[in-house]
């Protein structure tokens, strides 16, 4: 916690939670075409009608996707979600690698790493620790530090200890958020686009 001032409260403690994982993510369709693209050269005939046109009549290698990209959800009461909604969120952000929510009450709050490297908590692990917000700040520390892109679903309402509207918690979560690119999406469509763009 951290004692008021002028600017309001500093945020609460933020306990970090990593439970186990037990499901696999969902993984994006797979199928001969999506793991190759048309080539000049190579030894599996793909597509003769191309030839003519540019040559390009044989498979070869696609670029692989990269995977990536770092996701930090607000589960505060203002944001209205329950575990159903989490769920939905975590699949509709597959891009992701990493996927943690937050939340808080009084002086103290958690951050729960509900996705990593294509596994998965089960929804029974995605109710929210609290109510209240409280530690923001910590929260998008860590994110900051995660693999990029880096997008915070959030209405953007940040508070501190007690869940007190706070003036220097909120600079310095404009400051974390500019400084490491992250970018604050009001829901999973919105946080699921721009993974996909970011990649």
């Amino acid at each position: 916690g951290g004692g008021g001032g002028n600017g309001g409260p500093g945020p609460g403690r933020m306990r970090i939670a990593e439970p186990a994982l037990p499901h696999a993510c969902a993984k994006p369709p797979s199928g001969a075409a999506r793991g190759r693209r048309s080539a000049a050269e190579g030894v599996l005939l793909r597509d003769i009608s191309r030839f003519a046109h540019d040559q390009r009549v044989f498979a070869g290698r696609a670029r692989q996707q990269r995977g990536g990209g770092s996701v930090l959800v607000d589960t505060s009461g203002s944001m209205s979600l329950d575990p159903d909604d989490i769920a939905a969120i975590i699949a509709g952000a597959p891009g992701a690698t990493l996927v943690a929510i937050y939340s808080g009450r009084q002086a103290e709050g958690e951050l729960r790493v509900v996705v990593r490297d294509g596994r998965r908590i089960g929804v029974e692990g995605l109710t929210p620790f609290g109510s209240a917000n409280v530690i923001d700040q910590p929260a998008l520390e860590w994110l900051a530090k995660q693999p990029e892109p880096r997008v915070w679903i959030s209405d953007g309402s940040v508070t501190g200890v007690n869940d007190t509207p706070s003036r220097k918690v909120r600079i310095r979560c404009r400051q974390i958020c500019r400084r490491a690119r992250i970018e604050r999406v009001g829901d999973a469509a919105a946080a699921a686009k721009l993974l996909a763009r970011r990649r």
